[in-house]
């Protein structure tokens, strides 16, 4: 996934690659600094376009601060895992409950 701001700075314009991880639709899901070493989410958006290009507006990060993405795959109610800790495992799913997701699937291989 690429990000750039866009000419206002209130939206960032996303590209990600839909042909190797194709799905019916995607969530971003982002976080502050603070959050990012326990994989809190302070917010989400969801329903991303499918062709794998799109702008969505993001908070920006607070002075001296960053704000992290997270895009993720749903089926429906179900969203693939959210990547993987430094030791290979999967990381816990604290997105579940924004944009509808009941529950994750690790089982994929995307990347």
């Amino acid at each position: 996934m690429t990000a750039a701001k866009t000419g206002s700075g209130e939206d960032v314009h996303l590209t990600w690659d839909v042909s190797t991880c194709p799905s019916t639709t995607y969530h971003l899901f982002h976080g502050d600094a603070a959050d990012l070493s326990n994989y809190g989410y302070s917010g989400g958006v969801c329903g991303l376009s499918t062709t794998g290009d799109d702008t969505v507006p993001i908070p920006p990060p607070a002075a001296g601060s960053f704000t992290w993405w997270l895009l993720a795959g749903t089926e429906g109610t179900t969203e693939g895992h959210h990547g993987f800790r430094s030791d290979g495992t999967i990381r816990p799913a604290s997105g579940v409950g924004l944009c509808g997701v009941l529950d994750h699937d690790a089982s994929g291989s995307c990347p």
